[in-house]
């Protein structure tokens, strides 16, 4: 008997790029769209699932994965924290681990990154304008006051320094071609955009974890790089970053000076003596972290339960703190939730990806540039994590699975591997 087919046939194909390009074109623009493209997207994977298992079977980042579906469930099932909200609790955990899914329609083919990465970008940029402009809010904007454009201002403050860092690493990919005066301009104006956004977000973490990421990597991209179009893109991104932060000087100078106070009281362990409400963000922390600590030192090995993060918070002595619905970190927040047996799911998730990212570079199928806007992502995702959290959220579940999924298709389609072909 003849062995059955590795790659889905075409019309599989055809109906999961369909699915895939939907999801991230909508993901911001139109999300209830975003979701239909999903639908889309996991219904053709099921229905090629027959064709692909055995390319599946052989890949260590699906094992973990469903490792990671059989521990939530174990959780769920037997919850320290309680039974309620748990399953909800558990599907909202499990999303992202469903990336092995656009990684596949993805192929690891570098035109069709390229092209869901661009509609990423517009339906996103496009959404913030409307926002903007629908929304009337220039007069917010001149009086410097904090916002997310039509969502919550930490996260879009990430995605907006995800765009601004894309941008900048892939420039001479995006301005090579023709029509380069229209490249030029638009390319201006999406970084401009997008350097507005991670400015109105005032996100101290977010600045800081873009300047530690955006920088060394610029270097390394850049270095030894001459000619006149290097030093005319390098004056016009320098012009572009000093008119905005002068446009926002006074928002930046009064956000990055605000809470020094707070700051000195913490580090010299003074909690008594450290805020805890809403306005003082870094005091809200500080508070909170303690606390998450001493849960965890509790129940160490696997955690109070997938939903017990709410129910814990409105446990905490001080009521000012049960508005909240997170750990505002997501280290802590796995380590509460699910324990270092969980927390051990997610570090070997991101072992496994960033391996493959470096086998793919190393085969000549990863360009440099998509390679280091891709470590660059992980990097800033990274320290963006250590004061944040969307885990569950829709927003950052489109995220994950967008750059995510770029990762693991360098894992799911090896040089020699099969890949989907229509």
């Amino acid at each position: 008997m003849s062995k059955p087919p590795t790659h889905p046939p075409g019309p599989f194909l055809r109906t999961g790029l369909l699915g895939l390009y939907l999801t991230f074109l909508s993901a911001r623009l139109v999300p209830a769209l975003a979701y239909v493209g999903v639908a889309v997207m996991d219904l053709a994977f099921l229905a090629a699932l027959p064709r692909v298992w055995r390319r599946l079977a052989a890949e260590p980042f699906v094992w973990l994965a469903a490792a990671f579906v059989l521990y939530c469930l174990a959780l769920a099932l037997a919850p320290p924290a309680g039974p309620a909200g748990q399953w909800s609790s558990v599907l909202a955990l499990l999303h992202p681990w469903l990336l092995v899914i656009p990684a596949w329609w993805l192929g690891a083919r570098l035109d069709r990154i390229l092209w869901v990465l661009g509609i990423a970008l517009a339906g996103f940029l496009v959404k913030s304008v409307y926002v903007l402009v629908e929304g009337d809010l220039w007069g917010l904007i001149a009086a410097g006051q904090r916002s997310g454009l039509g969502m919550s201002a930490i996260p879009f403050g990430l995605y907006s320094a995800t765009a601004a860092l894309g941008l900048l690493l892939l420039a001479p990919r995006l301005l090579a071609g023709r029509w380069r005066a229209a490249r030029v301009l638009a390319w201006a104006l999406a970084l401009a955009l997008s350097l507005e956004g991670l400015i109105l977000s005032q996100s101290r973490n977010t600045w800081l974890a873009w300047l530690l990421t955006t920088l060394p990597l610029l270097w390394w991209r850049y270095r030894g790089a001459r000619g006149r179009a290097v030093a005319a893109a390098a004056a016009l991104v320098a012009v572009l970053a000093v008119a905005l932060v002068g446009a926002n000087r006074q928002a930046v100078e009064t956000r990055l000076g605000a809470e020094w106070d707070t700051a000195r009281a913490v580090l010299q362990g003074e909690l008594e003596r450290v805020p805890s409400d809403p306005e003082s963000s870094l005091g809200v922390r500080a508070h909170l972290y303690r606390y998450a600590v001493d849960l965890v030192g509790r129940r160490p090995w696997f955690g109070w339960g997938p939903a017990s993060n709410r129910a814990l918070i409105r446990q905490h002595p001080n009521p000012l703190l049960h508005r909240w619905t997170h750990l505002h970190s997501t280290y802590l927040e796995i380590l509460v939730r699910l324990g270092l047996a969980g927390a051990l799911f997610y570090a070997a998730g991101a072992i496994l990806l960033l391996r493959g990212l470096g086998r793919a570079r190393r085969e000549g199928r990863l360009p440099r540039d998509l390679h280091l806007f891709l470590l660059g992502v992980f990097a800033m995702t990274a320290l963006w994590a250590l004061t944040d959290s969307r885990l569950g959220h829709a927003d950052w579940n489109f995220y994950w699975l967008l750059f995510g999924g770029i990762a693991c298709s360098y894992r799911l389609h090896p040089a020699a591997g099969p890949r989907p072909t229509g």
